[in-house]
């Protein structure tokens, strides 16, 4: 088999050939945080673009079947409004940590991205949940997924803004969410985590 490219994936040689040997390639589109939605499969030398993020590769032989996802950054053709006078936007989240423990923990890095980098810190923004999920609902849509637990200074708890049945079961489409207000304004997107 020749090595295959359709957009930015490239697929390498076979080390062996064989007349049995079946390879396709298809794209794995983003549904919601636990569903992935499949495109149909496509010979591996299609010449018609992969226009997704993640391209699922299946090489299958007699003995042995090899599959992998490969990740990359699709172009897409939207234009954004006033590209000029945008600047690039990065959010850069440091998991369940309070903004005052993030100058205490990394005062290095926090002068750094403040002054090198000119960036914004939002300091009022402070832990309210054990992990990701509820401090990421409270900085990107301003609402509470658990209540605020207040006991150390006697007083009763916050009860949470959202119950899960609203934040995982319900479109949150009418909700102000500030990713989709970017995008509203004209910039692209791109969402990235780091383990």
């Amino acid at each position: 088999m020749k090595g295959a490219k359709s957009s930015h994936v490239k697929v390498r040689p076979c080390s062996y050939t064989s007349d049995d040997l079946l390879s396709r390639m298809r794209c794995v589109n983003y549904v919601d945080e636990e569903h992935v939605a499949f495109d149909a499969w496509r010979d591996i030398n299609d010449p018609q673009p992969f226009l997704c993020d993640f391209v699922h590769t299946e090489c299958t032989s007699r003995k042995r079947t090899i599959s992998y996802v490969h990740m990359q950054i699709a172009e897409q053709t939207t234009k954004s409004i006033n590209a000029a006078i945008h600047p690039h936007v990065h959010i850069i989240l440091v998991d369940s940590v309070a903004s005052s423990q993030a100058i205490r923990a990394l005062p290095r890095t926090v002068n750094f991205l403040n002054n090198a980098m000119e960036a914004v810190q939002f300091r009022k923004l402070n832990k309210v949940g054990a992990n990701s999920r509820p401090n990421g609902f409270v900085m990107l849509f301003g609402k509470t997924t658990e209540p605020v637990v207040k006991e150390l200074v006697n007083e009763e708890p916050i009860p949470a803004d959202w119950t899960y049945s609203t934040y995982c079961r319900k479109y949150l489409d009418e909700s102000v969410y500030m990713p989709v207000q970017y995008r509203n304004l004209g910039y692209k997107l791109s969402f990235t985590y780091a383990l």
